[in-house]
């Protein structure tokens, strides 16, 4: 199962972030009964524009919403995007 959620709840395997809504995945068993569950929060999740670190203020399994760096250069920058230690490919951003 999966969704969102403001507050911690369960045992998780990956804390809740304690900044907004975090997207959740859970498991249950044949009766309804949690087995597991893991929060996929903000702050596990580092957006880089141009090398200058963003804050992220929102995340769910789908989205980040970040804040442009107010130091980032003006023009196209390479956003780059660092969830649990794993690297995506740079991609062009025009930044105004």
């Amino acid at each position: 199962m999966t969704g969102g959620s403001g507050a911690s709840w369960g045992s998780p395997v990956r804390p809740y972030s304690a900044g907004g809504k975090d997207a959740f995945i859970a498991k249950l068993n044949a009766s309804g009964s949690l087995v597991w569950n893991t929060f996929l929060g903000a702050s596990d999740n580092v957006v880089s524009f141009g090398k200058k670190k963003a804050t992220v203020s929102k995340a769910t399994a789908t989205r980040l919403t970040v804040k442009i760096p107010a130091d980032c250069k003006r023009g196209t920058v390479n956003v780059e995007v660092k969830v649990d230690g794993v690297k995506s490919n740079e991609v062009p951003f025009t930044a105004k």
